[in-house]
């Protein structure tokens, strides 16, 4: 009998045993006592609006990992909205928000913490281009962009002027820009207008007479190589003559003005 109550007595002390430590490691869990290996960090990328197509993807990496910020090169597809222009990454959902230096597209970035980072667009604007007289044919179609864009090549052309090149206004006498140029800080509507040039052409006896009694405006064109810039020899009825020769009429002497 004796023996009995001891052996029920070590099963009992057994018993709680057993309860104590199932507490101890019930309370454990319950407070976070199991330590769990912590998750990698992420930059999760969104696009901020509708509408978007070429989000990258989601960047994971040990803590301390430098990576490259998307699109890490220039010719990789880029995030793309109809109408604006990406211009990088912000850690803010604002859209007014300045892109963030340190997350440009192409730079390394050293991930220790996951974040968000949200697209930021700004709407294109437009470069229209005013051929600024009448009869010019040949201008270039508006173009549209933000921050920088390029002058476009194509020339305007009009009868009897020379093209210098686009100016800010209408009445610009010196070219402000020329095909091919960049306009930086290009965050507005903007047109831009084809200056022009008017040459004249003063017709001088040279000690003949009976010729053309006044001078005529003309776009300086020549294509004979023994012609100087300055001056082209003409006879009485405008047919061009070799300097060398000697014609059979009295010659004249067409100077460009500047």
């Amino acid at each position: 009998m004796k023996l009995s109550k001891r052996i029920l007595s070590l099963l009992l002390s057994v018993l709680m045993m057993f309860s104590v430590v199932a507490g101890m490691q019930f309370s454990a869990g319950a407070i976070g006592g199991d330590i769990q290996p912590q998750a990698d960090p992420t930059i999760t990328f969104k696009p901020n609006a509708t509408g978007v197509t070429n989000m990258p993807e989601n960047i994971t990496a040990k803590a301390g990992t430098k990576v490259t910020m998307p699109p890490a090169k220039s010719t990789d597809p880029q995030p793309t909205r109809d109408g604006y222009k990406f211009m990088g990454w912000a850690r803010s959902s604002d859209a007014n928000a300045q892109p963030v230096d340190e997350l440009a597209p192409g730079k390394e970035y050293e991930l220790n913490g996951s974040f968000t980072a949200y697209a930021v667009w700004r709407a294109l604007v437009t470069l229209t281009y005013d051929g600024n007289g009448s009869g010019v044919t040949n201008v270039p179609a508006a173009q549209t962009g933000y921050g920088e864009i390029t002058v476009s090549t194509q020339q305007p052309k009009r009868n009897e002027y020379t093209f210098k090149g686009w100016g800010q206004t209408a009445g610009a006498t010196a070219a402000w820009k020329s095909p091919g140029d960049t306009i930086e800080n290009f965050t507005a509507n903007r047109t831009i207008y084809a200056v022009w040039k008017q040459y004249t052409l003063t017709f001088n006896a040279n000690g003949g007479s009976g010729g053309p009694a006044r001078s005529k405006a003309a776009r300086w064109s020549s294509r004979n190589p023994m012609n100087p810039p300055g001056a082209v020899t003409l006879s009485w009825a405008g047919q061009p003559a070799h300097p060398r020769q000697r014609p059979a009429q009295p010659m004249r002497q067409v100077k460009k003005s500047r």
